[in-house]
């Protein structure tokens, strides 16, 4: 994946939802990683090239000193408001979200979402919304949020989304790239299949 920027360590802007599965690091050599998320008793795992650290919330990670990476997952029976099929799962989710954002910063986030093709049958939908104005302040040297940042997709009976943060010296098509291909990597893993290629 292409560097999408430089974020100093002392301004990383994050408002995600914060759930109660356990998530972890495992570093498997100097450059292929996995962030996983339990979920009841099952790993879901996206395959991290690069250099990542765990932050002070473990639920957080940082790639390469520059990109901010927090891996979600919900139920699909959960987000079945407009349909049984994945993209309107999807679909449900992310309008659940936007709810809770503009719950969350006391203002409607007006989300852009686009529909990605993952391959011939699998579908995700890359969403992001600008961040309000009192929440991006920064002093001399930060550099500014811009947006939040994620993309979607169904992983047997669960919801994957991967969750970012876009800063000024970010290109939006870059992180979307990074995320899809991402994304792409999403597996189902006992703890015994990782680092084994």
């Amino acid at each position: 994946p292409k560097i999408i920027g430089i974020v100093p360590h002392n301004m990383i802007f994050l408002f995600f939802p914060i759930f109660s599965f356990s998530q972890e690091l495992i570093k498997c050599n100097d450059s292929i990683n996995y962030i996983v998320k339990n979920f009841d008793t099952e790993n879901y795992a996206i395959e991290i090239k690069g250099n990542i650290e765990q932050l002070k919330n473990p639920k957080v990670f940082l790639l390469n000193n520059i990109t901010i990476i927090q891996l979600l997952t919900n139920e699909t029976k959960d987000y079945t408001k407009y349909g049984n099929d994945e993209l309107s799962i999807m679909a449900s989710y992310v309008m659940s979200e936007g709810e809770y954002f503009s719950g969350a910063f006391k203002k409607k986030v007006d989300l852009a979402i686009i529909p990605e093709n993952l391959s011939d049958t699998k579908k995700a939908i890359f969403w992001h919304f600008s961040l309000p104005e009192n929440t991006t302040s920064t002093s001399n040297n930060e550099i500014k949020a811009l947006k939040s940042v994620f993309i979607t997709s169904v992983k047997n009976d669960k919801i994957i989304t991967i969750a970012t943060t876009q800063f000024e010296n970010q290109k939006l098509e870059n992180i979307e790239k990074f995320l899809v291909d991402l994304t792409k990597t999403i597996e189902l893993k006992n703890n015994k299949e990782f680092c084994k290629k």
